[in-house]
């Protein structure tokens, strides 16, 4: 399981790593102050990533590009702690949604230009649904199998204390039934003992006698 999450992570960052050189390249084209829907729209086919969107300093849409089967009216946009990354370290990236909905990789690079007003370019690609779901299930499971992990000792603690219940009803059993084996045992040596003084003091009355048929009851009878 941690090979399997470790590998997919390793694929994710292959896939994010990527897609920051694209957009670092990108950002060089675009560095001449030309953003324009046709220039981006060349620059995301020849990348070959599902949107390009060209942003201001705060944040506002320049120019939007978009595949067919992805285009809509309002492009994904970054908040304003991603911006603040990006205009620190110049690149950042982030992956976004789940393997039910999708999973997309974003990279915010900024855009280095003569201009005195500075530009962002933001990359959104989509994960292969296979890899997605694959991550996904790896994930699941690992998350699982911590569960489980964690509620081994409070699994262990039932098990003991169960087991500890178990021995003691079993050991007042065993004591209730010695009990019982010495009283039944015990009582025709009694009247045995008690018949013997009597005879051994000169007294003949018939004693209480066991009705059983084993040895006691017959020397008890006698």
């Amino acid at each position: 399981l941690e090979g399997g999450l470790e590998l997919g992570r390793s694929v994710l960052a292959s896939l994010q790593s990527d897609l920051r050189g694209k957009a670092r390249s990108m950002a060089l084209d675009l560095g001449d102050g030309s953003g324009n829907v046709l220039r981006l729209t060349r620059l995301r086919e020849q990348a070959g990533v599902d949107s390009a969107t060209l942003l201001n300093g705060n944040g506002q849409v320049i120019s939007y590009s978009s595949t067919s089967n992805t285009q809509s009216l309002m492009p994904p946009l970054p908040n304003s702690n991603q911006l603040r990354q990006a205009r620190q370290t110049r690149s950042i990236s982030w992956i976004e949604g789940d393997a039910a909905s999708g999973l997309n990789l974003n990279a915010l690079t900024a855009v280095v230009s003569g201009l005195a007003d500075e530009s962002y370019l933001l990359l959104v690609q989509s994960v292969p649904p296979d890899i997605a779901r694959n991550a996904e299930s790896v994930e699941s499971a690992y998350r699982d199998y911590q569960t489980l992990q964690l509620g081994r000792d409070s699994l262990k603690r039932v098990y003991t204390l169960t087991l500890t219940l178990t021995l003691l009803m079993g050991l007042f059993g065993a004591v209730m039934l010695a009990f019982f084996l010495a009283k039944r045992l015990a009582r025709p040596l009694l009247i045995l003992a008690e018949g013997t003084q009597a005879v051994a003091a000169g007294d003949f009355t018939p004693r209480a006698a066991l009705e059983t048929n084993d040895e006691m009851g017959i020397l008890t009878r006698s």
